[in-house]
């Protein structure tokens, strides 16, 4: 028997969620040491990048973890931009574990520092116990940097195998599955 895809509305959430996550580890992997980058606020919205892969893969376990949620219960709990509280909503305690290096590691890192302001404050403020040495710490050590790489890499491939699977060919449910994501995304009840 061959294995299909889901195409629950939820399992559809998740794979966008997945394919974002690869898309931004890509587009990481081409940002980081090109020269037109090299700035350091350049290679700060390039790290934002990978950043955003994280939260995506986060995402995505969420979803795939809770599947047992309602909808409503699991848009509330990836509504945030904050990689601690994402991956506290992570059900499936292997997995649960497996995010706490990540989290250490990045720390109350968001996607906010995609701005140069905010990076500015957060990499460069010369507060009693920021200064420098944050950006020295972790942009600016490039081992710092792949290690959360190589953890996102990790984190693709667990999700990956679990969304995996031939598309069906039935169109009447998929019409009917891309129906149910629309009331998703619009907060209306999922048909039966």
């Amino acid at each position: 028997m061959e294995n299909y895809q889901s195409v629950s509305p939820l399992h559809m959430l998740a794979r966008d969620y997945y394919n974002d996550a690869v898309q931004f580890s890509v587009r990481f992997d081409l940002l980081w040491e090109a020269a037109s980058l090299s700035s350091k606020t350049g290679r700060i919205k390039s790290f934002v990048d990978l950043l955003m892969g994280c939260e995506c893969i986060l995402k995505c376990d969420v979803i795939l973890s809770r599947l047992n949620d309602t909808p409503a219960e699991l848009l509330r709990k990836i509504k945030t931009h904050n990689i601690k509280t994402l991956a506290k909503h992570i059900k499936s305690p292997g997995n649960k574990n497996h995010y706490e290096g990540l989290t250490e590691r990045l720390g109350d890192m968001h996607v906010d520092l995609r701005y140069a302001f905010d990076s500015n404050q957060f990499f460069f403020s010369f507060s009693e116990n920021q200064g420098y040495k944050n950006y020295l710490k972790t942009i600016g050590n490039n081992s710092w940097v792949m290690a959360i790489r190589k953890d996102l890499d990790t984190f693709i491939d667990d999700c990956g195998g679990k969304l995996g699977g031939f598309v069906t060919d039935d169109l009447n449910l998929l019409f009917k599955n891309e129906i149910d994501m629309y009331c998703l995304y619009k907060n209306k009840k999922i048909s039966k």
